[in-house]
């Protein structure tokens, strides 16, 4: 998505979050008031109630993959229709093999090129290849902190990790605001 300048928007990572900093129970009955059960998965009901409190900004369009799970695709195709804003999918093999690859590769393509259609934006493939090595060295960087975590006693409270992305739970934390307003 960088190297096609757009945004990717990442919403669903704030439900591993949110619980930790928040009672959410609001959110889950708006969930549940839209006809979506208890037993379906809570990191999805989640999303979804965080969705109709607009809490978060909505996306332009959603990019899914089978490579998570079923009820993750299921509930984006579900937010895509609600939210009225495209999804697109695209399929990954669960095994590594040959073909495996091959066939990953063309979903990949295909939605590049679906997606350059619809927002008109270009790959850029320098661009991608400098952004993949970005992504490379994080990794590694990350790798680095996880080891140090497992030193004793550990280099940081979790709240001390949480606190680099407040920019993105403010608006998460501020719903009791946006409710009494509506």
């Amino acid at each position: 998505f960088l190297a096609m300048d757009l945004v990717p928007y990442m919403q669903g990572h704030l439900n591993l979050i949110t619980p930790a900093l928040k009672d959410c129970e609001e959110f889950y009955d708006l969930a549940k008031g839209h006809g979506i059960p208890s037993e379906i998965c809570s990191y999805e009901r989640l999303r979804l109630g965080m969705t109709l409190a607009d809490v978060l900004p909505p996306p332009d369009l959603i990019a899914v993959t089978n490579l998570y799970c079923t009820g993750n695709h299921m509930m984006l195709d579900h937010m895509g229709g609600l939210c009225n804003i495209p999804v697109f999918s695209y399929d990954c093999p669960y095994s590594f093999s040959e073909e495996g690859v091959r066939y990953h590769l063309a979903q990949i393509k295909d939605l590049i090129k679906s997606i350059e259609e619809y927002t008109k934006h270009k790959m850029d493939y320098d661009k991608l290849e400098e952004i993949v090595e970005h992504s490379k060295q994080g990794l590694q960087y990350w790798h680095q902190i996880s080891q140090l975590k497992g030193a004793k006693p550990g280099p940081a409270t979790m709240m001390e990790y949480f606190k680099d992305i407040d920019c993105c739970i403010s608006p998460v934390l501020s719903f009791d605001e946006t409710l009494k307003d509506k």
